[in-house]
């Protein structure tokens, strides 16, 4: 079983994402995906685990103590869509990447 770290993410869950492996981790990822977990590396609490629609796993943040999450996709929509779509692109990616939209 994976242990805890001090940022509170399990280790061999995935690979932790930093400036070093950043390059030739997100290779051949789509570029708004890429723009997305550069960002996401950069988070203050907290760690974000990510699984990629092909099942590999990335992990970001954890620099200190905080909520830790995971976002698992299905596809490439959602990244593309949370750029483009402004304040209302990542919920409407959201609801548009699991097939529902409320009414």
């Amino acid at each position: 079983m994976a242990h805890k770290e001090d940022t509170g993410v399990a280790s061999g869950d995935g690979v932790r994402l930093d400036e070093f492996n950043f390059t030739e981790t997100a290779k051949g990822l789509p570029a708004k995906a890429r723009m997305v977990l550069s960002a996401a590396m950069n988070l203050p609490r907290g760690s974000l685990k990510v699984r990629m629609p092909e099942g590999r796993a990335v992990l970001v943040g954890g620099k200190a103590p905080g909520p830790d999450a995971e976002l698992v996709l299905k596809n490439w929509r959602l990244p593309g869509r949370a750029f483009n779509g402004g304040t209302i692109g990542m919920p409407n990616a959201t609801w548009t990447a699991i097939g529902t939209v409320p009414t």
